[in-house]
């Protein structure tokens, strides 16, 4: 899940523009064109020559003269660099990218979150209590955004799946059983009246869940439509938390045996069905839980405790490598874990665009086939878009690349730090604007629109990053306004592009 080079990508719509950097070389394309930049596929509209250049730090630019951008869209590569895992803290939810970017989600309620789940396009589902004791489904956009309430409960839901197909949810009511319904809350259909903790196989044809039978909860399956559950294990220890693997052929669990909770498979199909075949994690772990496998089995994520006899206040989440190894600790005081399926195609620029449905360029980043930020800019007059590079991070790959974006009323610049995370919309009217990026990292670390005369140049001190002009607002990564009533310098971290002061 590590990444390594850092591409930045850069697109801009104006007669002999140059974005600097290295060689470059131009390639003649027509109106109506389709182009493709690492994993971004983008239109346009108008004749141009193509530049891409690349400089030494790994830095890719490519400029298109003279274009109104149509489309952009994303289709990232399967690997665990375009997914995200979710998690539990202190009664919140939490995403995070591989690139160790994580934000918290608005639930909506004081009472807390209990689970979550991904679908695959492009939604997380939660759980969480409104009020003693009744509780909610909520849909929502990766980053909380959008949220729609799928199914108020009398009782309070806690565990939740939801079917690869969409198509179907699983949850638990406590004190109230097992129940299934459609992804928009309709059908709702008892399955075990005393079961809990659900988990849809691949197929969205069975439920995985547990059940106290014969003094020790023990896994069972059932019609994800209701009917007769069937029991999978019969051990003589406690199972807990079940999860299939990406052939639906095992079930992964928590196996406790009073002095260690590890994880254990089981054989769920077939005439070994119910028979252990395999060990995750040994005794070296003395408390895992609440296995999730990543999209391509490559990974896992679990819940662990420092010691069997630990609280649940000990409790961290972790990722492995399928064998157990690579061990890396993603956040303490977490739990319940859960794996989102890879990225789905995203269009950021054009008919129902996250980020716009046209534009005159834009600053893409990448960290080989995952995404890292996207930078979106409209003017009045598309060809009239340029983007100057102040600043470049050296051959090691430290420092910030910081750009000038120009254009005649630039009315608009929109951006977003990873592939479904928040988009940060700003409404200007303004001829400049300052675009500082990690080099690290690739994501936009500011945002700084403002206004100067056509053909003065910039006063800048570009060893230290000191600007001087009248910017209209500065916006941090996160779409925060730090000089929401203007200012005349600023000043960036030379090391990461961030804002060190404003005034």
């Amino acid at each position: 899940m590590q990444k390594k080079s850092l591409y930045i990508v850069v697109v801009c719509s104006v007669v002999g523009a140059s974005c600097g950097g290295g060689a470059s070389s131009p390639a003649s394309v027509g109106p109506s064109q389709v182009g493709e930049l690492g994993n971004a596929r983008f239109s346009y509209q108008g004749s141009a020559n193509a530049q891409i250049q690349t400089t030494s730090a790994g830095l890719s630019v490519a400029t298109f003269a003279g274009v109104t951008l149509t489309g952009f869209n994303v289709n990232p590569a399967q690997t665990n660099e375009n997914s995200a895992l979710s998690y539990l803290t202190t009664g919140a939810v939490v995403y995070e990218y591989q690139n160790g970017f994580s934000q918290t989600i608005n639930t909506g309620t004081n009472l807390g979150a209990f689970d979550s789940k991904f679908d695959h396009a492009g939604h997380m589902y939660f759980t969480a209590e409104t009020a003693a004791p009744q509780g909610v489904i909520v849909r929502c956009n990766y980053d909380g955004s959008s949220p729609t309430t799928v199914l108020s409960e009398a009782g309070v839901p806690q565990n939740i799946d939801v079917s690869a197909s969409d198509a179907y949810i699983a949850f638990d009511v406590y004190e109230a059983g097992l129940y299934s319904c459609t992804t928009s809350g309709g059908g709702v259909t008892s399955l075990d009246t005393a079961g809990s903790e659900p988990a849809i196989n691949p197929n969205s044809t069975k439920v995985a869940y547990v059940k106290t039978v014969g003094g020790y909860t023990q896994i069972f399956t059932v019609p994800i439509t209701g009917g007769t559950g069937t029991q999978l294990t019969t051990d003589s220890v406690n199972h807990y938390y079940p999860a299939w693997t990406s052939d639906g052929l095992a079930v992964y669990c928590d196996y406790d045996n009073g002095t260690t909770r590890t994880i254990m498979g089981y054989f769920a199909t077939g005439a070994a069905a119910g028979a252990q075949y395999d060990t995750l994690l040994t005794s070296n772990f003395p408390y895992s839980s609440q296995v999730a496998f990543s999209p391509d089995g490559k990974y896992f994520a679990v819940t662990q405790r420092a010691s069997y006899s630990g609280n649940a206040s000990t409790d961290y989440v972790a990722t492995m490598t399928a064998n157990g190894g690579n061990l890396a600790q993603i956040a303490s005081g977490a739990s319940s874990p859960a794996w989102s399926p890879f990225f789905p195609n995203k269009v950021f620029v054009g008919s129902g665009g996250a980020l716009a449905t046209s534009a005159a360029g834009f600053i893409f980043t990448q960290l080989q086939t995952g995404f890292d930020s996207l930078v979106s800019f409209s003017a009045t007059t598309p060809s009239s878009t340029t983007v100057t590079p102040l600043d470049q991070a050296p051959a090691g790959g430290t420092g910030p690349f910081v750009y000038d974006v120009y254009g005649e009323n630039l009315s608009n610049v929109t951006y977003t730090n990873n592939y479904d995370g928040a988009v940060h919309p700003t409404t200007l009217d303004v001829t400049n604007c300052l675009v500082s990026i990690d080099a690290t990292t690739g994501q936009v670390n500011s945002i700084a629109p403002f206004l100067v005369a056509r053909g003065t140049p910039l006063q800048a001190n570009k060893a230290s990053l000191e600007f001087h002009a009248h910017f209209t607002a500065v916006y941090d990564k996160n779409g925060k306004n730090l000089a929401p009533s203007g200012a005349s310098d600023l000043v960036l971290d030379p090391k990461h592009g961030s804002v060190l002061s404003v005034r």
